[in-house]
């Protein structure tokens, strides 16, 4: 079956499994050679769902979250090999600003990154950081959240996206503003790259 499937809710793991084993079928794959991403919305919201099903998955995981419910995010580590974390201004967001804690999230994640204690020796966490940026983004506060995220996690992969023109209410910083920024952090320890956002050429709202 191609193209979208519509599955009422609740939904069980094990209706879960069948539609990964489902489609991986369709393209000729084992279903554990998949990379299960889990989004959103807050993937975190079904933490307790997420608890229950990823200790008996083998295969890759990414989860991405916008760095709120840290407690939870700490269960679910040991289960995930790559975790994209969104770092959001407060002014950015209409609600659930008190929820949010990227710093605590990077601060549980860092040791299970290569070469700490508890990094699974051959697959430990790959971690990115992304910062979306738009033409009022300030400029104090992404200074400062870099030079954060560099003392937390050292060498970490962050992109600075910029917001796409006709999308969302934001307009896209000038590149001349992000050249500025990059040039300020030049000096901390992070591996910091521009990337656009891949959803509006993909069509994907």
């Amino acid at each position: 079956m191609n193209g979208v499937a519509r599955l009422k809710n609740p939904f069980s793991a094990e209706q879960f499994e069948q539609q990964l084993h489902r489609l991986a079928a369709e393209h000729g794959l084992d279903a554990r050679q998949l990379v299960i991403s889990i989004t959103g919305g807050e993937p975190l919201a079904q933490a307790e769902f997420l608890q229950a099903w990823l200790p008996q998955w083998n295969g890759p995981v990414l989860l991405e979250t916008a760095g709120i419910y840290p407690q939870r995010l700490e269960q679910l580590l040991p289960h995930l090999r790559y975790l994209s974390l969104d770092w959001k201004a407060d002014l950015d967001l209409n609600a659930g600003q008190p929820l949010l804690n990227p710093a605590e999230c990077l601060r549980l994640a860092a040791p299970y990154l290569a070469n700490s204690s508890l990094a699974h020796p051959s697959r430990p966490l790959q971690l990115w950081v992304k910062l979306v940026v738009h033409q009022t983004t300030s400029s104090a506060w992404l200074q400062q959240s870099l030079r954060q995220i560099a003392e937390l996690v050292p060498g970490v992969k962050v992109f600075l996206q910029p917001v796409t023109a006709g999308y969302g209410s934001f307009n896209a910083p000038p590149s001349s503003a992000l050249l500025a920024e990059l040039i300020q952090a030049h000096a901390l320890p992070l591996d910091l790259r521009v990337l656009p956002q891949i959803h509006p050429f993909l069509g994907a709202l």
